[in-house]
Parts: structure tokens; C-alpha cells; sequence
């Protein structure tokens, strides 16, 4: 009997790890797509791009304009270091001031509920003509005047906050000023160093993609175009029109892709792609690209080869060239 009881064990045990496998591999398989492979090779692509695009954006601005800046940004510092004191006093009236409007302001709100609700009980009240209709009415123009004078309040406390914020300007006013200079000569790198920070891979990124995970908010995900009023005839019916091209081919919609190579180049007229008599969003790509928009695969998708050399290449690369 014990004999049998630890064949019985061993058999479950083994069945459990195969099972284990088993249901490894089918979440594996279900989760290595032939498109993430792309997206994830056209994340790095796009970080090189913008990277050399920001650099670009940051030579284009000439040296002289970029001394003058830094020269200005170092004397705000000195100037700021001087008058340390008087912002930081400034700031804290200022803060204070803050804390005065938010109590009168939520006074101001609750007074005009509390206005609201003695209107209707002296409408009530005078509607059938109730005794304690004119102590209604003069309770209701009681808190009608707090209202009034909780309205003068908030417009002086709020322009003792703007003359504040003058003069904390005018404290600060060379740091502001080389700012604003900065926004404008910067912009686009600033832009480009914006997007950088959206498009870097990291820890947040590898796990919101990570299996299971990724059925939350993937970065990894399919793309599609669903253009109105188009349909693929799909055995004599009629089925509306779906372009997932755009999951693979993920920089045809940007400008600086021009020189990288398919899946990831820039359409060759973007101007008419994006904004032409019938735009991707209204025409999708198959329209006039052929192949089968709903695939996500490059087989499925039915690439066909423009040359004798590109079959053959794509024979040795992805199948037999009689499945294009």
C-alpha cells in the first residue's frame, strides 16, 4: 500500500511540473508576438532619433545668443543671492495671503448654499402666506449682505495677492526674464528632451509590459485605423474596414525616419499621407496598399515583394516566397 502511495506521489508530482510547462509555454506563446519584437526594436530606433534631433535642436541656437544666456542666468543668481531675504519674506506674506483667501472663499461658497436655501424657505413661506414670512425675508437679506461683504473680501484679499506677485516678480524679475529667453531659444530641444523622458525604457516601462502584467496599460500594443464608411469584402460580405499596419510600421506617420529601414521609415509623401484628398485616418493603409489590414504578422499581413531580389530575400528571412 505504501509502495503504491509513493508511485501515486511521484506520478502527480510529475504531472503537476508537466502541466507547470505546459502552461508556461501557452502564456509564453500567447505573449511573444511577432509585432512587439518590432515596437520594441523601433523604441530604441526612436530614442537614438530624438536623441540626435535634440542635439541638433541645441547647436542650431548660435554660441553668442547661448553666452549671453548663461552670462544672464549668472547674474539673476547673484541678484537672487542678494535679495534672498527679501523673497523669501515676500513669499511667505504671500503664502499667508493664500491662506486668508482660502478661508474667506469657502465662507463665500457656504454663505451663498446658505443663501440658496433661505430664498426657497421664504418663497415656501410666502407661498401660503405663512406668519414668519418677514422673519424669513429679513434672515434671508441678512445673509445676502454677509454674502456681499465675503465678495468685497475676496476682491481685496486677491489684490493684495496680485500686487504680492508683482513684486515678487519684480524680485525676481532677471531670473524670469533669462527664463522666458530660455523657453524661446530652447524650445525645441526643451520639446525634444520632453519626449525623451516619455519614450526611455525603464523599470516601469519593463514591467507594465511584463506577461500578465500586460493586460493593464501595456506600452507594447497593437495599433489600428478604423476608417468610417469602408468596408473588406470578406466572402461576399461586407465587414468594416480594420488597419493594424500602423503596429508594426511605427514611424510611417513621423518626421526624421526617412533614412531608417522597413518596418520603421517615414512614408515617402507625408505631406499626402497625413493630410491629402483621403488621409490615413479616413482611408487607412490597405486601401491602397492591399494586403490583409487586420494581421498583425508579416505573413498574415500578405506583403507582396517589389522585386525578384526582395523574394528571395524574404524567402531566406520569413518563408517559402509562394505564401506572399
Amino acid at each position: 500500500m505504501a509502495d503504491r502511495a509513493r508511485k501515486l506521489d511521484v506520478v502527480f508530482a510529475l504531472t503537476s511540473i508537466v502541466m507547470l510547462v505546459a502552461f508556461t509555454v501557452m502564456i509564453w506563446a500567447d505573449y511573444d508576438r511577432e509585432w512587439k519584437k518590432y515596437q520594441k526594436v523601433f523604441n530604441k530606433v526612436e530614442v537614438q532619433v530624438t536623441e540626435a534631433q535634440a542635439q541638433q535642436a541645441k547647436a542650431s541656437v548660435p554660441s553668442a545668443q547661448q553666452q549671453s544666456l548663461q552670462a544672464e542666468m549668472d547674474r539673476a543668481k547673484q541678484e537672487e543671492a542678494q535679495r534672498r531675504e527679501a523673497i523669501k519674506k515676500a513669499q511667505g506674506e504671500r503664502d499667508k495671503l493664500e491662506g486668508e483667501w482660502y478661508a474667506i472663499d469657502q465662507n463665500f461658497r457656504f454663505t451663498k448654499a446658505e443663501i440658496d436655501v433661505k430664498r426657497y424657505d421664504y418663497e415656501e413661506a410666502a407661498h401660503k402666506n405663512k406668519s414668519n414670512k418677514d422673519k424669513k425675508l429679513a434672515d434671508l437679506k441678512d445673509y445676502e449682505d454677509r454674502w456681499e461683504k465675503l465678495r468685497l473680501q475676496l476682491e481685496e484679499v486677491n489684490a493684495r495677492k496680485d500686487a504680492k506677485d508683482k513684486e515678487i516678480a519684480q524680485l525676481e524679475a532677471t531670473r524670469l526674464d533669462a527664463e522666458k529667453k530660455s523657453k524661446e531659444l530652447f524650445g525645441d530641444y526643451n520639446r525634444l528632451e520632453d519626449r525623451l523622458k516619455k519614450i526611455e525604457p525603464g523599470i516601469v516601462t519593463t514591467v507594465r509590459n511584463l506577461p500578465v502584467l500586460d493586460l493593464a496599460n501595456p506600452s507594447l500594443k497593437v495599433n489600428q485605423i478604423m476608417p468610417s464608411n469602408l468596408q473588406d469584402d470578406v466572402i461576399f460580405s461586407g465587414t468594416p474596414k480594420v488597419d493594424r499596419c500602423t503596429t508594426c510600421h511605427l514611424g510611417i506617420d513621423k518626421k526624421g525616419f526617412e533614412s531608417q529601414p522597413q518596418p520603421f521609415t517615414t512614408h515617402p509623401n507625408l505631406a499626402f499621407y497625413l493630410q491629402g484628398p483621403h488621409p490615413i485616418d479616413k482611408v487607412g493603409c490597405t486601401s491602397c496598399h492591399q494586403g490583409r489590414g487586420r494581421a498583425t504578422g508579416f505573413m498574415t499581413a500578405v506583403h507582396i515583394p517589389s522585386t525578384a531580389a526582395q523574394e528571395k530575400d524574404w524567402g531566406k528571412r520569413y518563408s517559402h516566397s509562394d505564401t506572399y
